[in-house]
């Protein structure tokens, strides 16, 4: 927590909600209070702070990176910098969706709805930091959603499940369905410490897809128009709690 007021106060940054001191703990009729206002919460943050290499709390945010990820001025040639590009993944690509990987705060339920409603997110990673907007997502390391290839789909995320983003005539029906098959698909595969989180961890995004979907009608994550094919589902592996 101390490292996030660090980066408050270089940011210039006065107020910082952190979940586990502004919810009242073990108070079940707080956290359902608290949790009814956490799409706003995060929706209208000047930016979201990530520890996306943490595994706990404790652990901080800021990682040690070793001196080959760091620029250094080449001999010569001023103003030019070089450093070696941190292993990503998938590939050669760097994927916030992405549950597979040893980034521990990519594998939580409850940081899905977080990471896309945030207009902006800093990831502190273990070598270096990534930046994510609805705009782009770039990394110290010099990759950017150009190298990210056609599964790139951060700004077209936000800007579809973002109400503020475009108008609503402009979402085909087709689109919202496909939108919401593919939340899915990326928010089932994450773990949950409790099995009753299930639905609340996804309820924020649920709220703002029923005002893109206007008269249909949210079924425990399914969709009264399209439930049939919201039925049509196979297992992809094993998640925890969901």
């Amino acid at each position: 927590f101390q490292d996030a007021v660090q980066i408050c106060r270089r940011l210039g940054v006065s107020y910082l909600w952190i979940d586990s001191l502004c919810i009242i703990q073990d108070d079940r009729e707080d956290w359902l209070e608290q949790a009814k206002q956490m799409g706003d919460i995060y929706e209208n943050a000047i930016t979201t702070i990530a520890a996306t290499s943490s595994s706990r709390s404790s652990q901080g945010i800021f990682g040690t990176t070793e001196r080959r990820f760091m620029a250094e001025e080449m001999e010569g040639y001023d103003g030019i910098y070089i450093r070696q590009q941190p292993p990503h993944w998938p590939s050669n690509g760097v994927s916030t969706l992405d549950n597979s990987s040893d980034w521990p705060l990519l594998q939580r339920g409850w940081t899905y709805q977080e990471i896309r409603l945030s207009p902006r997110t800093v990831h502190f990673c273990t070598q270096e930091v990534i930046w994510e907007c609805a705009a782009t997502r770039k990394s110290e390391s010099g990759t950017d959603d150009q190298d990210f290839g056609a599964d790139f789909e951060a700004g077209d995320y936000h800007e579809d499940i973002h109400c503020g983003y475009i108008p609503y005539s402009v979402l085909e029906q087709n689109d919202l369905r496909g939108l919401w098959w593919r939340t899915v698909l990326e928010y089932s595969g994450r773990n949950l410490t409790y099995e009753s989180d299930k639905m609340p961890a996804l309820a924020a995004l649920a709220q703002r897809m029923l005002h893109l979907r206007g008269n249909d009608r949210y079924v425990a994550g399914l969709w009264e128009q399209t439930l049939v094919q919201d039925l049509t589902w196979m297992k992809n592996k094993p998640a925890k709690g969901t």
